[in-house]
């Protein structure tokens, strides 16, 4: 029993072409045919290749989360649970919930600046998500 290269179906022996699809099962398919063998990299190259392509600066230091998007996302979320339960003033709930989108934008723009990478931008954008939704519901209560 053999089984074809290009189909998988198993054949007798002494069978040239495929009774499935077709094929000569005597010739080798030239996706398994290598023209020569793939070295193996070392494992200081692959140190050396991961080191290039990570976020960490020219010293190896590691980058960590932008802690002015944890601020502002901690803004936002604390404005928000505080600003319902509190009931703040209207005036205070919309400086308070400008003051996050401020927050969260130059959280934004210091988290793209970073030459070294990091992250964070998901955190400055929901902020500033967050932040918006306030306003809308405090201006909502100025217009009513």
């Amino acid at each position: 029993m053999k089984v074809c290269p290009y189909c998988a179906e198993e054949l007798a022996d002494d069978v040239v072409a495929c009774t499935q699809c077709g094929r000569d099962t005597t010739v080798e398919p030239e996706w398994r045919r290598s023209p020569e063998p793939i070295p193996t990299p070392s494992a200081e190259e692959i140190v050396r290749a991961s080191a290039g392509r990570s976020p960490a600066g020219e010293t190896g230091e590691r980058v960590g989360m932008d802690p002015l998007a944890i601020a502002a996302f901690l803004a936002a979320i604390g404005a928000g649970i505080f600003g319902e339960a509190a009931a703040f003033p209207v005036a205070l709930g919309v400086l308070v919930h400008a003051g996050v989108v401020g927050l969260g934008l130059a959280a934004m723009r210091q988290t793209r600046a970073r030459p070294a990478g990091g992250s964070g931008y998901g955190f400055a954008v929901a902020a500033v998500v967050l932040g918006s939704i306030g306003l809308i519901g405090y201006g909502r209560a100025l217009i009513i």
